[in-house]
């Protein structure tokens, strides 16, 4: 239960894009859940006053926690590598990165180009699948 809510409050934070600094200081508070659950077992207070004693599961679930933070803190300062899209300016094909090694169009040996930004380059091949 604990795990599917910690997932959920991360996943909906970056979905709204915020920046990367909030989203480790989340997971720096993760880390010090999980430190506390090491340190004290047993936690005590709250609105409705009440203890609850982890005595007996608080190495391994505090190692848990420390270690789901670590991950997360990791994931989350990594840049994100989106790989990007290329097309042959010849016949249009898409490609990633990986499948033109050298640069040039598997079937055409054109050299491929970025798709970001392709019709603002080459405005009159925007309309031409449309004509056919």
């Amino acid at each position: 239960m604990q795990k599917n809510l910690l997932n959920s409050i991360t996943e909906t934070i970056r979905s709204k894009g915020k920046p990367r600094f909030l989203m480790a200081l989340l997971d720096i508070g993760i880390i010090a859940v999980g430190l506390r659950l090491l340190r004290d077992p047993i936690f005590c207070g709250g609105k409705f006053d009440y203890c609850t004693d982890l005595s007996g599961y608080n190495v391994p679930l505090g190692i848990v926690v420390i270690m789901y933070g670590a991950y997360a803190l990791t994931a989350d300062m990594l840049p994100n590598h989106k790989e990007s899209l290329l097309l042959c300016p010849k016949c249009e094909s898409t490609f990633r990165h990986s499948q033109t090694p050298d640069g040039k169009c598997p079937s055409c040996k054109v050299d491929v180009e970025p798709l970001e930004g392709f019709y603002k380059r080459h405005p009159e091949k925007k309309g031409e699948k449309q004509k056919l």
